[in-house]
């Protein structure tokens, strides 16, 4: 990340609760403390308790729910048992990772579960929610696109697809978001996971669309990002300072 110059990434994972000693989290702030925003990682709703949940909010360990996997235990972004997840993300303010698209042949998950469409349902019903949509749904232009105009609150990535798809492909996707008008909240990711090595590459597929615009770059790799996450003047002031 220093190398790369990216001023500010969302560590996900699902350390225990109540916290234990070794608490995860811990060692990326430690590492660099104002580099760093905060999720916690569900597959599934029974993984935390809600009143664990809230604590983590109430105590700033988190500041992000998600990365939400749902679909990889075969659980709709629409089920009726997420809804106090939902709701709890809307009542602080705190935003949403959704994995939604699809992960080719290796995915476990049926295809339908990864429509972006299924999100319309959770956002009608929570208007104020931050969500923001990984891998910019891919394979899925339309479908996200038409959730994106109809609630203004909902972004997305460019992640893994960066990396594990080709670059024509994902040179495709990007350009119909952008030709779709969504060039505003289309947001730099690396999902790098073990591989930081990937951050590069990610950034490369970006620098490399010669589709974008100098405007469009920067609003992928920083401006978009710092709107939805609602950096204060201080902070990107910072940033723009590193």
């Amino acid at each position: 990340m220093r190398k790369h110059n990216v001023v500010l990434g969302i560590v996900t994972d699902s350390p225990p609760v109540p916290k234990d000693e070794r608490w995860i989290f811990d060692e990326w702030r430690a590492a660099d403390p104002d580099r760093f925003l905060f999720g916690y990682f569900m597959s599934h709703p029974s993984e935390i308790t809600l009143k664990d949940l809230r604590s983590l909010l109430e105590r700033d360990e988190i500041q992000v729910i998600g990365e939400l996997g749902f679909q990889y235990r075969d659980i709709a972004i629409d089920d009726p048992t997420l809804e106090p997840i939902f709701a709890l993300a809307e009542e602080f303010d705190a935003p949403v990772l959704v994995h939604l698209g699809a992960n080719g042949r290796g995915a476990t998950f049926p295809i339908h579960l990864g429509d972006p469409i299924l999100l319309s349902k959770v956002m009608r019903k929570h208007p104020n929610l931050r969500v923001w949509v990984e891998n910019a749904g891919w394979p899925f232009l339309e479908e996200i696109v038409a959730v994106m105009e109809k609630y203004p609150n909902v972004y997305v990535d460019l992640s893994t697809v960066t990396w594990s798809r080709s670059r024509r492909a994902v040179h495709t996707h990007l350009q119909g978001l952008v030709d779709l008008g969504m060039s505003k909240r289309i947001m730099f990711g690396s999902d790098q996971m073990m591989w930081p090595e990937t951050i590069g590459v990610a950034i490369e597929t970006i620098e490399s669309a010669d589709f974008l615009t100098d405007e469009e770059k920067r609003d992928i790799f920083y401006n978009n990002a710092a709107r939805f996450l609602r950096l204060s003047e201080e902070e990107i002031a910072r940033h723009h300072g590193r």
